[in-house]
């Protein structure tokens, strides 16, 4: 397809679990092998980035190790045969992903180069039948990738259900009696109102007027200050 083309396939692969599966072990190695820190300055930055043997879910560091620890065994090699097959590869952290005519082929590779850090592809069993995290998503249907709809024609998209949501919230502050609780979810709505608006600038105005409407028929003036 041209540049101009959604993708006919988008893959993706995701592990919700990739912190708590990056042991410190990995990381120690990724500081010492990889970026040739000494032994000390490697042990001591793995203590400072790792908690309880494992990357710690939330901590600000966790993202740039993990980040760090796939770089060379999975986006190099990945990104090599991507380019000489004509395929899109991009990955932020967990969410890996691959568009173009035929991305296929590239699913084993990726496996493999996850395996080499110790990343399953399988979620844990369901019915005794393991789920696999690998998505496939045509063109002839939204394809998310980091939460946003990549094979819309105007360019990256908030997906419908997410500013769905945003107008219900907006329609539901109507109904929280009390002032501190309305407050609270009037900055999340504004928040969520400039997260849509980086990408969707029309529908943002709209949730804005949407929100002001509500806030003139609220009986508390004080929320249009909040």
């Amino acid at each position: 397809s041209s540049p101009d083309e959604p993708p006919q396939v988008q893959l993706r692969y995701v592990n919700n679990q990739v912190f708590p599966s990056v042991r410190h072990a990995v990381v120690y190695r990724m500081f010492r092998a990889e970026l040739g820190f000494g032994r000390d300055v490697a042990s001591m930055l793995t203590r400072l980035t790792t908690l309880q043997a494992q990357l710690p879910q939330g901590a600000p560091t966790s993202t740039a190790v993990a980040n760090l620890i796939l770089t060379r065994p999975v986006d190099r090699p990945v990104a090599a045969l991507a380019q000489e097959t004509g395929v899109v590869y991009g990955r932020f952290v967990d969410d890996v992903g691959m568009s173009g005519d035929n991305p296929r082929p590239l699913i084993s590779e990726v496996a493999k180069a996850l395996s080499r850090r110790r990343l399953s592809t399988y979620r844990a069993k369901v019915r005794s039948r393991p789920t696999n995290k690998l998505r496939v998503m045509p063109n002839s249907g939204p394809q998310l990738v980091t939460g946003l709809n990549v094979n819309d024609p105007a360019g990256p998209s908030v997906p419908r259900g997410v500013r769905d949501k945003v107008r219900a919230a907006i329609h539901n502050l109507r109904s929280i009696e009390t002032e501190p609780a309305r407050s609270i979810e009037l900055r999340s709505i504004r928040g969520r109102i400039a997260y849509v608006r980086q990408f969707n600038p029309g529908e943002a105005i709209r949730l804005g007027r949407a929100l002001a409407e509500t806030l003139a028929r609220v009986d508390a003036p004080v929320l249009r200050h909040v």
